[in-house]
């Protein structure tokens, strides 16, 4: 599994701290408002899903499931809840073992991997010309080109993150800016951010009024990239995205490394109620769409609003890093046909005016642009307009995602190791993408000793 940064709570991290012990087989269900009942109809070729969407969205699927079951009378889906932390080594072996589920939907940004070592299999079989062209042409364009490996798709997007900046009114206002005049360019608006700096009688910060972090969530600002299509080969070590970490240590130097560091090591945990951006540790932040819905659970009273980062000087506007959760199909299910039946009613590739209804359940983005565009969901919008800017930003072409090679999870690990390095002034930001080109040309050096193709 790809490691997410510390310092950085990711919709997988929230969901999982949500679920608590949650996933861990009866007593997932104690915890969660009513399950809808699970009734198996006999006479139905059985589809088996295993899925990760525990505690509140634990009820949201086992309701798709039964709409599923009841629209047709072929195939009966059994869902099936993992703990996150095991979902994948549960798929191996079970691959292994020959009895993988048919239909599953997975976090990990790992589909080129698995694609390679024959784990799961194309999906391009089972699609007709018409869906085909429904995924290309109407998905957001960062759903149309995830999933793919060698011109196969083998991930099916089902919710995808992306980022925007959060900021409170109530800080801006307090130190005389005017909430409604936002920055235009990032310079200006890390510049307002030092205003909104406050310290104690030590000279500890107290508040921040912007820290930048994670170096992959700001490449796609400053128009870098981490993988160039027409190669096949990632793109590390370039002037866009060393100008992307030089932002970000600059910014985190400027308050003082040691300062930043107890600031954050002060801080409670990202979840629930506790988000710091809750209480005002932060005046604003660049963070993902699930927080939206967690704002409306734990702070409805909260003002707040969201808007797109602004790009820097000479950088891409509507950028955003993105990462892909996906429905795959294991080699060996057994009933691919009815996985696919399933896969394509719950995303609405086969009726998108159907679908629409489902996407607000879970506080998710569509898939296709023709469920955000019915009466269902835009209803749902008007409860949280702070939501369109994710909507917005989603149908920009500057979107980065995880490289679909198959080292995707080592390459995410170093990528996550070298920016934290950075960031705490260990390494230059220069010498830190130095040193992560090389330790990557050094891992493919070992892969291909090793026999796999392509670096493999």
């Amino acid at each position: 599994m790809a490691i997410d940064p510390p310092t950085t709570l990711t919709r997988r991290k929230f969901l999982a701290r949500t679920a608590g012990a949650a996933a861990t087989g009866a007593a997932s269900l104690a915890g969660c408002r009513t399950v809808e009942r699970f009734v198996h109809r006999s006479g139905r070729k059985t589809v088996r899903l295993w899925h990760l969407l525990s505690a509140e969205w634990l009820e949201p699927v086992q309701r798709a499931v039964n709409r599923f079951n009841e629209s047709q009378g072929r195939y009966e889906v059994t869902p099936l809840l993992l703990p996150s932390g095991e979902s994948d080594s549960k798929l191996l072996i079970s691959a292994a073992g020959g009895d993988p589920p048919d239909v599953m939907l997975v976090w990990s940004q790992i589909t080129s991997a698995w694609a390679s070592a024959n784990i799961i299999q194309p999906l391009d079989p089972f699609m007709s010309a018409a869906e085909k062209q429904l995924l290309l042409t109407n998905a957001y364009p960062v759903v149309a080109r995830s999933g793919w490996d060698h011109g196969k798709l083998y991930g099916l997007t089902h919710g995808f993150d992306l980022f925007v900046i959060y900021y409170r009114p109530d800080i801006f206002r307090s130190v005389g800016l005017d909430p409604d005049r936002f920055p235009e360019t990032l310079e200006e608006m890390t510049a307002i951010g030092e205003k909104m700096n406050t310290f104690d009688s030590t000279g500890s910060l107290t508040r921040v009024g912007y820290l930048p972090q994670t170096f992959q969530y700001h490449v796609p600002l400053f128009g870098g990239k981490l993988y160039d299509a027409q190669s096949g080969k990632v793109t590390l070590n370039t002037p866009e995205n060393l100008r992307a970490l030089q932002y970000i240590v600059d910014a985190r130097s400027k308050l003082g490394l040691d300062k930043v560091l107890r600031f954050q090591s002060g801080l409670p945990t990202d979840s629930g109620a506790a988000w710091p951006f809750i209480s005002g540790s932060y005046g604003m932040t660049m963070d993902g769409e699930w927080r939206v819905e967690q704002l409306r659970r734990y702070a409805p009273q909260l003002e707040y609003r969201t808007i797109p980062v602004p790009p820097p000087r000479g950088g891409k506007s509507l950028a955003s890093f993105s990462m892909v959760n996906y429905l795959v199909i294991p080699k060996q299910a057994r009933e691919p046909e009815g996985a696919w039946t399933f896969m394509k009613f719950w995303t609405g590739l086969e009726n998108p005016e159907r679908a629409a209804e489902f996407f607000p359940w879970y506080g998710w983005m569509p898939v296709l642009q023709r469920s955000e565009n019915t009466k269902v969901y835009q209803n749902w919008l008007k409860t949280v307009p702070q939501y369109r800017t994710f909507l917005k930003v989603a149908k920009s072409d500057n979107i980065v995602t995880t490289p679909p090679v198959p080292y995707q999870t080592y390459l995410m690990d170093r990528i996550t190791y070298f920016d934290q390095l950075a960031m705490r002034g260990t390494l230059t930001p220069k010498q830190a993408l130095i040193n992560l080109e090389q330790d990557i040309e050094a891992e493919l050096v070992r892969r291909k000793g090793l026999g796999y193709v392509d670096g493999a």
